[in-house]
C-alpha cells in the first residue's frame, strides 16, 4: 500500500509539473502544500488531538 501510494505521488507530482496551472493563483502554484487548507488541517489535526489528550489526562 505504501509503495503504491509513493508511486502514485511521484506520478502525480511529475504530471503536475508538466501541466499549465491557468486557473490557480500564483501562490498556490508556487506553494501547493502551504496553500492547501485541507492538507494543513490533515497535518495539524493529529497533533492537536494528541496535545488535547495529554492535557485531558494531566487534569483528570
Amino acid at each position: 500500500m505504501c509503495v503504491f501510494g509513493d508511486h502514485l505521488f511521484i506520478v502525480i507530482r511529475k504530471q503536475q509539473n508538466k501541466e499549465l496551472d491557468k486557473g490557480m493563483s500564483q501562490s498556490t502554484v508556487n506553494h501547493p502544500v502551504i496553500a492547501n487548507p485541507m492538507l494543513i488541517v490533515y497535518l495539524i489535526f493529529p497533533i492537536l488531538f494528541i496535545l488535547g489528550a495529554m492535557i485531558w489526562l494531566y487534569f483528570t
